[in-house]
C-alpha cells in the first residue's frame, strides 16, 4: 500500500474530507452517523490539515491493526482445536491466514481509497468483538470472563459508530458461537445472554440515525433513491456477488468505480441468482451439518446482505 500514500482526494474525499467544514473542529459533528470514523478524520486534520498522506498513513495503520487482531482470532480458533489435525502449528497457520488477507489486492479500495476508512474501521471493530468473545469464553474466572465480553461489547459499539455494516454483528457472533463455542443455540444464550442482551441498544442507536437512509435520503441509496429501483438492484446483485467471489480468488481487472449496469436478460438475471441461492442453502445447510464451514458461509452472506441485497444504491459493485 506504500505506493498509495501521495493518491490525491476522489470521489467522496473531496466532500466528506478536502471541503467538509466539520471536521476542522474536533467533536463538531454535521451527522450523529459513523462518529467515530467522523472523529478519526477531525483527528487527522488536527495533526497533518489537508496533506493526503497522514491519512493514507492512519488508513493503513487501521487496516494493519485488523490483520493483527485476525492472526490472533485465527490462531486462538485452531488451537482449540485437536492439535492432531494440523501439520502445522496454529501460529503459523494464522499467520499465514492473516497475511494473506492483509496483503489481498481486493482490499486496495478499502484502504486506498481515504473514505472507506469507515469500511476499515468498521471491519476492525467486528474482528475484535469476535476475538474478544472467544477469549471471554476461554477465560478463567468471572471477573476474566465478562472484562472479555466488555471489550467485545466496545469493539462492537466502535463498528456500529463506524460503519452501518455492522448491524449484522450480533448475527455473527451468534453463529461464531454456535459453531465454536457453545455447540447449540440454547448453549449460547445461556452463557452469553447478557452480551446479546447488551448488543440490541447500539442496534436501536443505529435504526433511529439510519432513518433518512433507508426511507427518503434519495441521494445515493436508500429507498428513496430513484437512479434503480429494490427490483432492479436485487436482480442485480447475483451477478455482483459472483463477482466479488471471482476476484476473491482470482483479484485481475479491480477497479474502483464499475459503473455496473442493471442486469436486465433472463440469462444474467436468474442463472447468477440460481448459483447464489445455491450457495446459501448450502450455507445453511452446512450450519447444520457442519457449523464451522456453515458459520463461514453465512457470514459471507450476512456482511454483504445489507449492500447486496435490496436496498438501492448508487453503485451495483463496490470492492471495499
Amino acid at each position: 500500500f506504500a505506493n498509495g500514500l501521495t493518491t490525491p482526494y476522489m470521489f467522496d474525499d473531496v466532500y466528506w474530507i478536502r471541503d467538509n467544514p466539520a471536521i476542522r473542529t474536533l467533536w463538531s459533528l454535521s451527522s450523529a452517523r459513523r462518529p467515530l470514523g467522523y472523529y478519526s478524520l477531525q483527528l487527522d486534520y488536527a495533526v497533518h490539515g489537508n496533506g493526503v498522506s497522514g491519512y493514507h498513513a492512519v488508513n493503513i495503520a487501521i487496516h494493519a491493526a485488523a490483520a493483527v487482531v485476525l492472526f490472533l482470532l485465527v490462531r486462538a480458533i485452531l488451537s482449540r482445536e485437536s492439535r492432531s489435525k494440523f501439520a502445522i502449528s496454529p501460529t503459523w497457520l494464522g499467520f499465514a491466514a492473516a497475511l494473506l488477507w492483509a496483503v489481498h489486492p481486493l482490499q486496495t479500495s478499502s484502504v486506498t481509497y481515504i473514505i472507506q476508512r469507515f469500511e476499515s474501521l468498521m471491519g476492525l471493530g467486528f474482528l475484535l468483538c469476535l476475538y474478544g468473545v472467544l477469549r471471554g469464553a476461554s477465560a478463567e474466572g468471572r471477573t476474566g470472563k465478562w472484562t472479555w465480553y466488555f471489550v467485545a461489547w466496545l469493539a462492537y459499539c466502535g463498528s456500529i459508530a463506524s460503519k452501518e455494516i455492522a448491524a449484522v454483528c450480533p448475527l455473527v457472533v451468534l453463529l461464531f458461537d454456535r459453531a465454536f463455542l457453545a455447540g447449540t443455540w440454547r448453549g449460547a444464550f445461556k452463557r452469553r445472554w447478557p452480551l446479546y442482551l447488551a448488543m440490541l441498544p447500539p442496534l436501536v442507536w443505529l435504526a433511529m440515525t439510519m432513518r433518512g437512509t433507508l426511507g427518503d435520503d434519495g441521494t445515493n441509496a436508500g429507498f428513496g433513491y430513484q437512479g434503480v429501483t429494490p427490483w432492479e438492484y436485487l436482480r442485480s446483485q447475483g451477478g455482483v456477488i459472483l463477482h466479488y467471489l471471482r476476484l476473491s480468488f482470482w483479484p485481475d481487472s479491480l477497479c474502483l468505480d464499475y459503473g455496473w449496469p442493471v442486469a436486465t436478460s433472463p440469462l444474467a438475471i436468474y442463472l447468477p441468482g440460481a448459483m447464489v441461492l445455491a450457495l446459501l442453502f448450502t450455507s445453511l445447510w452446512a450450519m447444520w451439518k457442519l457449523p464451522k464451514l456453515g458459520f463461514l458461509g453465512l457470514s459471507f452472506f450476512l456482511i454483504l446482505a445489507p449492500t447486496s441485497s435490496f436496498m438501492p444504491i448508487a453503485d451495483l459493485a463496490f470492492e471495499h
